[in-house]
């Protein structure tokens, strides 16, 4: 029996998802319905090699190129992925940006120190446009 409502079928886990997958197919298989196997995968959500492949030290492209891809990564991850209670995960990945941006930038522009003065939380996210997964600064999910 085929299900047409749901063609995606998302399961987070915390190190579990092979087992987690093994259940749901028990689940499915008793309901009457099937998988799709060759759509079928399981993905880390924690490797985030995305937002580093955007911000490697060889990329000479314009920043406004560079965050542009970087925002279009971080909304479609966020797009997928908002679902249950996700402040913890925005927050890590917040965090992970935040960092990556600011050591590529430090990196393009020879600042000799840690550059969180120069390329603090507030101007990643703020004057220089990056997408921050919880919201704008100054939001109450700050």
């Amino acid at each position: 029996m085929r299900f047409p409502g749901a063609t995606h079928l998302v399961i987070l886990s915390r190190g579990k998802a092979a087992e987690a997958l093994r259940w749901t197919g028990g689940v499915l298989e008793r309901l009457g319905l099937t998988r799709n196997e060759k759509k079928t995968s399981l993905r880390n959500a924690r490797r985030k090699e995305n937002v580093g492949e955007y911000l490697t030290p060889g990329n000479n492209r314009p920043w406004e190129e560079v965050r542009d891809r970087l925002n279009q990564k971080l909304k479609g991850w966020k797009g997928y992925f908002n679902l249950g209670s996700t402040e913890r995960a925005y927050r890590a990945i917040d965090e992970y940006v935040e960092e990556r941006v600011r050591g590529f930038l430090k990196r393009r522009h020879k600042v000799s120190t840690q550059g969180t003065r120069e390329f603090s939380m507030k101007r990643i996210f703020g004057e220089l446009g990056v997408f921050r997964l919880r919201g704008p600064l100054g939001d109450a999910s700050s």
